[in-house]
């Protein structure tokens, strides 16, 4: 069975459902569930789901919230190389009546790994990467020296690109410039990111395949040499898109580690991120009967 290794983030969400905007000095009635979170984390178990093995490598808190994470982590499948240190971090998802998502966070211990042995990587099949993992801290540089380390190892990697805001602070220019030096497999980008970081050109020149996704709407699979595959979803009546776009990354690699065609692949990804779409927060939820798993 193939391997996906996410690096990256395990954290605390908090998702926050309104009917209207917060009314500010006062009372605004919602709906509020706590759920497991972390885009790393996320691509991590629904890799599973998808019938890959998944290594998750990251840290949390030497607290309560993180034993529960950690421990819902491995009842889910998934192998850890997990850090207990500091603070669990925390995220808190508004959702508003469209299912559109935002986000305030607080990434606490997730920021802080460090000194990863580079024997994770040991019969790994692809390293999976969000850009979330090189904002900052001693997280990006244990990021980097994976990415070194993979590189070594003719280990491919994929990356997606996380959010508009963090891509800002971050730098067009030099995202770009680590895409080029990177030069991943995929680069996953729903369609707001692919916009900011491409300005109207169809794929990232420096890696091998260019996934642009649009929550319930059509993805794209987009190549250099002018391959360009596109398939719409089954339609969804949205409850929530957090961690839609996590799920779509792990049906499509896992799909593509089994040998499956980019058509294909993009078909997995949906079905995977469809049953997120229906459930509040990143949880998978049940099997559609008539959207059978690809």
């Amino acid at each position: 069975m193939s391997t996906i290794c996410c690096l990256g983030d395990l954290v605390v969400d908090v998702i926050v459902h309104l009917d209207r905007d917060p009314q500010r000095g006062t009372d605004t009635p919602a709906s509020i569930v706590h759920r497991r979170g972390g885009s790393a984390a996320n691509v991590a178990l629904s890799a599973v789901e998808a019938g890959a093995q998944a290594l998750f490598v990251g840290q949390v808190g030497d607290d309560l919230p993180g034993s529960q994470l950690v421990e819902e982590m491995s009842y889910g499948g998934v192998d850890l190389h997990v850090v207990r240190r500091g603070s669990t971090g925390t995220i808190v998802v508004l959702v508003d009546e469209t299912g559109e998502r935002s986000f305030l966070t607080d990434r606490g211990a997730a920021m802080h790994l460090s000194a990863v042995p580079a024997t994770v990587l040991d019969d790994v099949d692809i390293l999976h990467i969000p850009a979330y993992s090189f904002s900052g801290g001693a997280l990006a540089e244990t990021t980097q020296q994976l990415i070194g380390e993979a590189v070594d190892r003719e280990i491919p990697i994929s990356l997606s690109t996380s959010s508009v805001s963090m891509l800002a602070d971050y730098g067009r220019d030099r995202f770009l410039d680590l895409i080029r030096l990177v030069r991943p497999r995929f680069v996953f980008a729903n369609h707001d990111e692919a916009k900011f970081l491409l300005q109207g050109h169809p794929w990232f020149s420096h890696s091998e395949a260019t996934i642009i996704t649009a929550s319930a709407n059509e993805a794209r699979y987009v190549q250099p040499d002018g391959t360009d595959v596109r398939v719409r979803p089954e339609p969804t009546d949205v409850v929530d898109t957090t961690g839609a776009g996590d799920s779509f990354t792990a049906g499509y690699l896992a799909a593509h580690l089994r040998g499956e065609s980019p058509e294909r692949a993009l078909t997995a990804g949906h079905s995977l991120a469809r049953r997120t779409l229906l459930t509040p927060g990143a949880a998978l939820g049940a099997h559609d009967p008539e959207t059978p798993p690809s």
